[in-house]
């Protein structure tokens, strides 16, 4: 089809410029001639014809036809589809001819020519689309959100994902049905790791519905060994993909220890922390912290939970944490501290400034950050 439209704006300028040249020239000469002599008014004549000639060429013969097909390509291809194709047909030979004298002179380069170009688009490609339609407005604002969210994931590793050891809510193998039940009552949470004495020392998994299945009497003194599911381990480096992959595939536990460089165990990954890279934080009625959310706007600066990952807080605020030995926002503090930190501790960096407003113990839980301008809106203010 390229071929034959190329073909086609070819023949018709040549036949344009043959038919329409003489006629300019002809008619231009009479009038040049008092202007600037016999002897000039002919070359002057063919000059001035063939750019009249060529400009009337780019205006109707290309210009126009292109602007009204860009903005009506299906109204313009349903009208030019049986003239065009009838117009193909009759070509066809021509055309074949010089498509395959361009395919030997590019095979000559040393170069494989193709038909057409390849439809397949990269992530990054879809990505600029997205934010095209987004800063369009044909695209929302949360499905554009949505939809990056779901292009980054295949970039991401379990280390921007797991929940870190000191936030582990883990049993040990001596303990009973009884104390799962009372620590799922505790915490909300529905599934532990068991380990023997040391969260090194893992042995498996536990789910709390799997207490349903032991016998009702003495359901509360029966060891956790009756229910203990093997439990997989991940090193931080595995892809969120693949970790994906990993769960759909397993035992239905969806929990996975996380292993250090070192063969420590480093936190735990769950399926609900894969689902939040793409979706965002999910709250239900079991969170202990709703209401908590871990990014918040308030007096023209963002509250950011401590955990944040580097790319949440860009995300979040606009602020680019720099690189160094660390993986959470809380990281990055004590590493501009150098020390652990206190309620108020403040510093700042190009020209963001950082101020450590809640403690957990001896962790950061949470970092008041302002922007060089801000201009962020009284959104909800911190409990």
């Amino acid at each position: 089809n390229l071929s034959g439209a190329q073909l086609g704006i070819t023949i018709t300028s040549l036949a344009l410029g043959l038919l329409t040249e003489p006629v300019f020239a002809a008619a231009l000469e009479p009038l040049l001639a008092g202007v600037v002599g016999e002897a000039s008014a002919l070359a002057l004549s063919i000059v001035v014809a063939l750019a009249l000639t060529t400009t009337v060429q780019m205006v109707i013969g290309e210009l126009v036809p292109k602007s009204i097909a860009v903005a009506r390509p299906l109204e313009s291809t349903l009208r030019l589809a049986g003239a065009f194709r009838a117009y193909a047909v009759v070509f066809r030979p021509a055309i074949a001819v010089c498509n395959a004298t361009a395919n030997a002179l590019v095979r000559l380069a040393g170069i494989e020519p193709t038909e057409e170009l390849s439809k397949v688009r990269s992530r990054e490609e879809l990505r600029r689309l997205v934010a095209t339609s987004r800063d369009g407005g044909t695209l929302r604002m949360q499905t554009a959100e949505l939809l990056d969210r779901t292009f980054r994931f295949g970039d991401k590793t379990v280390a921007d994902a797991f929940t870190p050891r000191p936030e582990v809510e883990a049993l040990e193998s001596c303990d009973t049905l009884g104390d799962l039940l009372d620590r799922s009552a505790e915490t909300g949470l529905s599934r532990f790791p068991v380990h023997d004495g040391d969260l090194d020392d893992v042995r498996g998994v536990v789910h709390v519905k799997d207490v349903l299945r032991s016998e009702r009497r003495s359901r509360r003194e029966q060891p956790l060994a009756a229910i203990v599911q093997p439990v997989p381990l991940v090193p931080e480096s595995k892809l969120l993909d693949d970790m994906l992959d990993e769960f759909a595939a397993g035992t239905g536990a969806h929990l996975a220890v996380v292993l250090d460089e070192y063969g420590a165990t480093a936190g735990i990954i769950t399926i609900e922390d894969l689902i939040e890279q793409i979706v965002g934080d999910i709250s239900d009625e079991h969170d202990l912290d709703r209401g908590r959310p871990r990014v918040r706007r308030w007096r023209g600066a963002h509250l950011l939970s401590g955990r944040l990952h580097p790319d949440e807080v860009l995300e979040a605020c606009g602020f680019e944490v720099p690189e160094g030995d660390y993986d959470t926002l809380a990281g990055y503090v004590l590493d501009r501290l150098g020390r652990i930190p206190a309620v108020g501790d403040r510093f700042t960096d190009a020209s963001w400034s950082f101020e450590v407003t809640e403690m957990d113990h001896r962790r950061v839980a949470t970092v008041r950050v302002v922007s060089p301008a801000p201009g962020l809106t009284d959104l909800e203010a911190p409990e």
